[in-house]
C-alpha cells in the first residue's frame, strides 16, 4: 500500500584520507542542541557508511538559525551530505545521467521500502547515486525502468530491479562483503519468515494513521499493533541476542524491520493519550533495547528521519493530494 511512498553522509571519489568536521545546530526551533562529528574517513567510491557515524543531521524541522558546516583539507574530496535529501523529480524533469563508479538508486526520502534498500547499501558500502522521484506525478523515464514505478528501483549494467526485497537480497549478493544473511540455511529461512511476519506490524500502523479519527479503527489497530510487536520481542528474547542477527551488528532481518520500527515513535506525537508508551517499553524490553542499539547503527543514521519530520509528512500525505516530498530538501 504504501510501497508508493535518515542526511546521507558519503564521501565521493579521491584518492586520499579527510578530515571532516560538521556542526548541525537546531534540529527543531525548541531543542537547540550541536551535533558535533570528527571523523577520518578513507575517501574511496567504496566508502562504507560505517566509517562515518553521523546521528540526527535531519534539515527541516528546525529553526532559520541552523547550519551545516563542512571543512576538509582536500580540494578534491566531495561530501555529499544532502543528496539524500535533494528535491523529488517530477513528470516532465529530464532523465538524469547515470555517474561513473555508482549504483542508480531510485528514491522517496519517506518511503520506508526505499530505506529498507538504501540500509542495505550502507551497511555495504556500496557508492550510491541517490534520485529521488516524485510518486504523485512520477517522471516518464521511470516508467521505462520499472513499468510500476515504484521506489525503490536501481539501475545496473544489466537492467533495473526493483521490489524492496528482491533489491537488498541482490546487493547482498552482488557486494559480498560483510553477508547480512545467516549462513545456516535454517537460519537463513527463518529470517525470511520473520520478514513476512513483519505485516503484522506495518498493516495495523498505517490502519491508525489512516483511520480519519475513527476511534474504533484506531483501537482495533492500536491492539493489532501491540500484537504484532510483542510477537517480534518474544522472538528476540528466543534468540537471545542484541540483533536478530546476534550479539555483534544486525542483519538483513533487523534492516527490514527497522524502518516501521522508526516510525513507531510518531504514534506518540499523533495520538498522546491513546496508549501508555513508557509502559510498552518496560513490556516489550527486547524489542525496546533492540531499537535503541539500532538507532546507534551507522547505517540507520545515515538515513535516519525524526519522528517529528515522519510525522509531518505523514499529514500532509494523509490531508493533501500531494505529500510534501521535499519537506527535507535544502
Amino acid at each position: 500500500m504504501f510501497q508508493r511512498f535518515g542526511v546521507c553522509a558519503r564521501v565521493a571519489s579521491a584518492s586520499s584520507v579527510a578530515r571532516i568536521l560538521v556542526s548541525v545546530k537546531s534540529i527543531t526551533a525548541n531543542q537547540k542542541n550541536n551535533y558535533y562529528s570528527s571523523i577520518t574517513a578513507h575517501t574511496t567510491p567504496t566508502c562504507a557508511i560505517r566509517s562515518f557515524g553521523f546521528q540526527n543531521i535531519n534539515h527541516k524541522h528546525r529553526s532559520h538559525s541552523s547550519y551545516c558546516l563542512i571543512q576538509y583539507n582536500k580540494s578534491e574530496t566531495e561530501f555529499l551530505i544532502n543528496e539524500m535529501n535533494s528535491k523529488h523529480l517530477s513528470a516532465g524533469s529530464p532523465y538524469p545521467p547515470l555517474k561513473d563508479g555508482k549504483l542508480r538508486f531510485y528514491n522517496m526520502r519517506f518511503c520506508p521500502y526505499a530505506q529498507r534498500s538504501l540500509l542495505v547499501a550502507y551497511a555495504k558500502g556500496v557508492p550510491l547515486d541517490i534520485v529521488n522521484v516524485d510518486l504523485k506525478d512520477k517522471p516518464e523515464w521511470l516508467f521505462e525502468k520499472n513499468p510500476g514505478a515504484k521506489v525503490p528501483t536501481i539501475e545496473t549494467a544489466q537492467g533495473s530491479l526493483y521490489e524492496s526485497l528482491l533489491v537488498s537480497d541482490y546487493l547482498d549478493e552482488v557486494y559480498p562483503k560483510g553477508p547480512l544473511y545467516p549462513k545456516d540455511p535454517f537460519k537463513k529461512t527463518l529470517d525470511k519468515i520473520w520478514m513476512e511476519n513483519i505485516s503484522k506490524v506495518t498493516g495495523p500502523f498505517y490502519r491508525i494513521f489512516f483511520a480519519k479519527g475513527d476511534a474504533e479503527k484506531i483501537k482495533e489497530g492500536l491492539k493489532e499493533l501491540l500484537e504484532g510487536l510483542e510477537l517480534f520481542d518474544k522472538e528476540l528474547k528466543k534468540r537471545g541476542t542484541l540483533f536478530f542477527a546476534g550479539n555483534e551488528a544486525p542483519g538483513m532481518l533487523d534492516y527490514m524491520f527497522w524502518p516501521w520500527m522508526e516510525r513507531i515513535p510518531v504514534l506518540k506525537l499523533a495520538l498522546p493519550d491513546a496508549l501508555d508508551y513508557e509502559a510498552q517499553k518496560v513490556k516489550n524490553a527486547a524489542l525496546e533495547k533492540w531499537r535503541q542499539a539500532m538507532k546507534n547503527d551507522p547505517a540507520v543514521q545515515a538515513v535516519y528521519i525524526s519522528p517529528e519530520n515522519h510525522h509531518l509528512f505523514m499529514k500532509s500525505f494523509a490531508h493533501n493530494p500531494k505529500p510534501n516530498y521535499d519537506l527535507l530538501a535544502e
